[in-house]
């Protein structure tokens, strides 16, 4: 539906400035020498604090603070009512709402502005995304913390906010590169072109570049490289060897997962073929984190699935049966299965299930994913500090606006619900 899911980011403290308010009144009682010195050091340590707390992470639907979450909260004309695989795109020029809510249950218009989907918090700017057409392009902006000083910095999709609070990197998928965006002056830098964004660990970000012999990606040869988030020490870690398929009947292979461990990276990678975009097997590769001592970890024997898991002694397992004829998404963070839904684990692998369908049964019938006479979508699906939330839309079919075998749906109804991961309570934050 929407947009590819990402992984709550926190920003802890960031938001407090909203809230603050000064007031005027008759002149205090004069304070001693001791008592102004006492008030100058706890007012610098308090912005020591405050200029500490603030952690840019990765670019997400819901963010937390220690007092509560943000989101953009939607309308019915937020988005298309009728749409092919009920894929609902934003419509460009809405105006949503940008909402505080907090512990307690409160919510707290910030600013109203045309952005939905993902944000992220660099210095003291708010990132987010606008829908940029009606093809579903979407276009980067910032504004200040209360919604002012709107400014249009381009085509991309936000990734995540570098470790310093000094920029966003995000990724132009139509144009296959990687950029990043200070948040001082908007100085937007091509970090890398003919790539495409696999991860990143801190100030290191992992990509796949383009192979210069098209004939070997296709048979299997991938290269996974790294660099800075400044764009520097860019460097081609290890490139497998094109041996996978004797045949060009499938795309070009992708690096499908990629885990990155205190000492160690495994990535699985292989082709995609066929309408139902499914995976035709490939190898898990193991190496040091410099791309030394590469080894086949699953795949020597016969071709695996992309899906894979890391044990605790550092091997891979790589038979998950019951995912095999899921449809394949480079780097997916969450899927479905039987109304089901799963997020792999970043540190192991491991899909783990996070909701089931009484999690969502309240925003419309059927299995979540799975589209016949009506089409639940579950998109995106984050986790952050024991919380799960998500985005439910449910329609029915349309057959006016059908396309051939492509089926269309008309959006009754949707929801952005969160679940206590703890005691499973599921709470409506809002409907649309």
């Amino acid at each position: 539906m929407l947009k590819k899911m990402q992984k709550c980011g926190l920003v802890v403290g960031i938001m407090a400035a909203l809230f603050i308010m000064t007031g005027c009144g008759q002149k205090a009682p004069e304070k001693t020498a001791q008592e102004s010195a006492a008030a100058v050091e706890t007012a610098a340590e308090e912005t020591a604090a405050e200029e500490a707390a603030v952690v840019t992470g990765e670019a997400a639907w819901v963010f937390r603070t220690a007092d509560g979450i943000y989101y953009w909260k939607y309308t019915a004309e937020s988005f298309e009512e009728t749409a092919l695989f009920a894929n609902y795109k934003a419509v460009p020029g809405v105006k949503n709402q940008f909402v505080f809510r907090g512990t307690d249950g409160t919510e707290k218009v910030l600013f109203e502005a045309d952005g939905y989907g993902a944000v992220v918090i660099a210095g003291d700017r708010l990132f987010y995304e606008s829908a940029m057409d009606e093809q579903g392009g979407t276009e980067i902006r910032s504004c200040t913390l209360d919604g002012q000083d709107v400014v249009t910095l381009g085509e991309g999709e936000l990734l995540f906010g570098t470790d310093d609070g000094k920029a966003v990197i995000c990724d132009v998928m139509t144009q296959m590169r990687i950029d990043r965006i200070e948040a001082a002056d908007h100085t937007r830098t091509v970090l890398a072109e003919g790539a495409a964004y696999l991860d990143h660990k801190g100030d290191v970000i992992y990509y796949q570049p383009q192979e210069a012999d098209s004939e070997a990606a296709v048979l299997g040869q991938v290269t996974l490289s790294q660099m800075q988030t400044d764009g520097s020490g860019q460097k081609n870690l290890y490139t497998t060897a094109p041996d996978l398929y004797e045949d060009t009947m499938q795309g070009a292979a992708e690096i499908a997962r990629l885990i990155v461990r205190e000492d160690k990276i495994y990535f699985s990678y292989g082709s995609i073929a066929g309408s139902g975009m499914f995976f035709q097997g490939g190898k898990v590769v193991k190496m040091d984190l410099d791309g030394n001592h590469a080894e086949v970890a699953a795949g020597n024997e016969a071709l695996v699935n992309s899906i894979f898991s890391v044990n605790e002694d550092g091997s891979v397992r790589s038979e998950f049966p019951e995912f095999e004829e899921m449809l394949f998404t480079r780097m997916q963070k969450t899927f479905s299965v039987d109304g089901m839904m799963y997020m792999f684990n970043k540190a192991t692998g491991a899909p783990e299930e996070i909701l089931t369908p009484e999690d969502y049964g309240s925003v419309g019938d059927g299995l979540c994913n799975y589209c016949e006479d009506t089409c639940l979508q579950i998109d995106p699906l984050e986790v952050s500090e024991g919380s799960a939330y998500y985005l439910a839309t449910y329609g029915t079919k349309d057959p006016e606006g059908n396309m051939g075998w492509r089926t269309s749906y008309r959006r009754e109804n949707g929801a952005l619900l969160e679940k206590n991961m703890e005691t499973g309570a599921v709470t409506t934050l809002f409907t649309y």
